[in-house]
């Protein structure tokens, strides 16, 4: 017997180190694998000793795993080139989704010229030149605009196969720790068996460190069954969480082809009224600055037979009915800057002969820009003063009675129609400037439910009511 570790010949061939205690001439092979709580697996082969008594003394000391440990090895050799295989996959489409990134970036940089180009062109005199310049640069803007949506789509449906791929990952790893969990719970119950066994050998003066050895490869069960569960769990977590984000970029590319229609819109729109304009204008300065100054005209006696009218309508107002004045009522209907607030135009800043108050407040923006609903409700009306009063305006009403405003729309998201059911937060239209506007922004009024009612007028539906100050609702 050679005692500690001793070179194993075949022949002249070194194939080994013998496990320590056994001689070299031997030709048994010995399969030994074994999974650690840390999931790492070992694999031995060694050359049992010619010895039958000292083969049985080799099997009874390291024989005595189950073949279903051996099995989970076989398992996880073969899951473990799928998984690679995937991995390869979800770094492919993490490739693509940055360079979908960099180019949004690219064309965010082009459409901040474009808008450069707008805001200097409407800050200037209002001349036909620079009215058909502003024109030109907004519909060059929605094009390159939709390019960006189109790019986020894509890049969308790549996030989308991306957590396919994972959520398929952690339904397989899910399956494959049940199956584990399972062939551990029936091996332990097979130990309780082969304790009681032991129990009788040890009482027949066997070996001790058969029993010690039998009690510390339970125990090894025991804590591989602890690391299965646990496992486990982190699984089904991470896939509800990925569940969760799938839906959400569901949502996402379903608004986002929402969207792409509704630039296409707006784009038909600008090009609609610059066609328009050269057509009634007949290319000439003179012509444009007649047809502004009639427009005006008639643009002002509208907003004053709106005021003269809402005037009475808000004072039949019972504060009783309505929801008390407190932040969160309602929630903001659109992403940019409030231009104008709510009440007396020598308050807010905008003044002329005929425009004396302000009957909801402005949010400034591009045209496009994602229009949401400020609350839970049903589309109440919609109509087009275009090119007075709102242009295009949608109401929706509310379950606290407020109907709430949102006007100089270039588009109507899909599906809207009266009687829509809408949420908050859901993308009802998008931004414009049409109605009487000098740039693109969201007119958004409050009334109170009871007082809301719409007129027909030459110009079209007009909408009407009980205003109330949307501030004292909104975040």
């Amino acid at each position: 017997m050679m005692r500690g570790g001793s070179r194993i010949k075949i022949g002249k061939e070194v194939i080994g180190t013998s496990p320590s205690g056994y001689s070299r001439g031997a030709y048994y092979f010995i399969f030994h694998a074994y999974i650690l709580p840390e999931s790492a697996i070992r694999i031995y082969f060694f050359v049992a000793p010619k010895s039958k008594k000292c083969y049985h003394e080799v099997m009874r000391r390291h024989f005595h795993i189950p073949f279903y440990l051996i099995l989970f090895a076989t398992l996880s050799m073969h899951a473990f080139f799928p998984s690679l295989l995937k991995a390869g996959i979800l770094d492919d489409i993490k490739r693509e989704i940055q360079q979908k990134e960099a180019e949004v970036l690219q064309l965010e940089a082009e459409k901040k010229q474009y808008e450069g180009t707008i805001t200097q062109k409407r800050t200037q005199q209002r001349t036909l030149q620079n009215t058909i310049a502003a024109l030109n640069a907004e519909i060059s803007r929605l094009q390159v605009q939709q390019k960006i949506t189109v790019t986020q789509i894509s890049s969308t449906e790549l996030s989308i196969r991306a957590l396919g791929t994972q959520i398929n990952q952690a339904e397989s790893a899910i399956a494959k720790n049940l199956y584990r969990i399972g062939a551990v719970l029936r091996t332990l119950h097979e130990q309780a068996e082969t304790h009681r066994t032991l129990v009788s050998l040890m009482l027949a003066n066997q070996p001790l460190s058969a029993f010690l050895g039998q009690l510390t490869y339970t125990q090894s069960l025991e804590e591989e069954l602890f690391d299965q569960t646990q496992l486990l769990t982190k699984t089904k977590k991470d896939l509800e969480g990925e569940k969760t984000s799938l839906q959400t970029e569901q949502q996402r590319l379903e608004e986002l082809h929402d969207r792409l229609v509704a630039e296409n819109g707006a784009k038909n729109s600008q090009q609609k009224q610059k066609n328009q304009l050269l057509t009634s204008t007949r290319n000439e300065e003179k012509r444009y600055q007649q047809l502004l100054k009639d427009a005006e005209k008639q643009r002002l006696e509208i907003l004053k037979d709106i005021k003269e009218l809402e005037d009475k309508l808000r004072r039949t107002i019972d504060p009783e009915s309505i929801p008390a004045f407190r932040p969160g009522v309602l929630e903001w209907p659109a992403k940019g800057i409030m231009s104008q607030a709510y009440g007396n135009t020598s308050d807010t800043g905008f003044i002329n002969d005929a425009y004396e108050f302000h009957n909801g407040i402005d949010v400034a923006n591009h045209t496009g820009t994602p229009i949401r609903s400020a609350r839970d409700g049903v589309i109440k009306a919609i109509g087009n003063n275009s090119p007075y009063a709102y242009g295009r305006w949608i109401a929706v009403e509310h379950d606290n009675n407020l109907t709430t405003l949102y006007a100089h729309l270039s588009s109507y998201a899909a599906g809207m129609r009266v009687g829509t059911a809408v949420k908050t937060g859901q993308a009802i239209a998008y931004m414009g400037a049409t109605g009487y506007a000098t740039g693109p922004h969201l007119h958004f009024t409050v009334y109170a439910s009871n007082t809301f009612l719409t007129q027909d007028r030459w110009f079209g539906l007009l909408p009407l009511g009980g205003t109330i100050n949307p501030q004292k609702y909104l975040p």
